[in-house]
């Protein structure tokens, strides 16, 4: 069973109005929709790119190779600026075929360009597309690349959410509560700040950290150690 839906535009709309007070309006009122709808999506922008969250992973395989082609489309449902690995998959091969692509190609790269430079893609570069290199001798690699999904558009009435809506609701309520000068929005920041430390938290399960001087610890604050790096104690 996958993860649970996750609730449209509409209804945290409507909760967030009835939360700051314009219940009793009736679903008819709609003078305040776009303001309220615009602190929605500013809330799950801002979180989408100040955090990353597990359940947004996702890894694509739709890119293939061309031979000697050095870039590529990025997949629709991929975030260049969060890509976390890139395997490429040679096909020619039929077992032991995964190789762990490497970020950064030079411009002692870029001036290879002759048949005989072609070979496997062993780099790559986020740019306008994903650029490679080697450029490849063969339509036989398959491109696997790790990184979260994109946010989903949140314009319609039914438009759903791409993070935990909790969380969004709660930023955006502290957002309007804040707008419309109420008292309590300060207690609506702490409660998301709360959540989202549990959220975040949850999200590194029985992986252990170290911090970059080397200096270990036995538990990892994702919220407010933002210095420390995970490292495989099993290697």
């Amino acid at each position: 069973m996958g993860l649970p839906v996750r609730e449209d535009l509409g209804t945290m709309r409507q909760e967030i109005k009835d939360r700051l007070g314009y219940g009793a309006s009736g679903s008819s009122f709609t003078a305040n929709n776009n303001i309220i709808d615009a602190m929605i999506r500013d809330a799950q922008y801002q979180i989408y790119w100040e955090h990353s969250f597990t359940e947004l992973t996702i890894i694509d395989a739709t890119t293939i190779s061309q031979q000697g082609q050095e870039s590529y489309d990025w997949p629709d449902n991929i975030e260049p600026k969060k890509i976390l690995s890139i395997w490429v998959e040679d096909r020619n091969q039929s077992a032991g075929n995964w190789y762990k692509m490497c970020e950064g190609i030079g411009p002692e790269h870029y001036g290879r360009v002759s048949t005989a430079e072609q070979g496997r893609p062993s780099r790559y570069e986020r740019r306008n597309q994903l650029d490679i290199w080697r450029r490849p001798d063969s339509n036989l690699y398959t491109f696997h690349i790790e990184g979260t999904t994109r946010l989903n558009r949140l314009t319609a009435e039914t438009d759903r959410a791409t993070l935990n809506e909790q969380l969004i609701k709660l930023y955006a309520l502290a957002n309007g509560k804040g707008h419309y000068r109420h008292p309590d929005a300060p207690a609506l920041n702490q409660q998301y700040i709360l959540l989202l430390r549990n959220l975040t938290a949850g999200d590194k399960g029985k992986k252990r950290f170290v911090r970059a001087s080397g200096k270990s610890r036995q538990y990892r604050d994702n919220f407010y150690d933002p210095d420390f790096e995970h490292q495989n104690t099993l290697d």
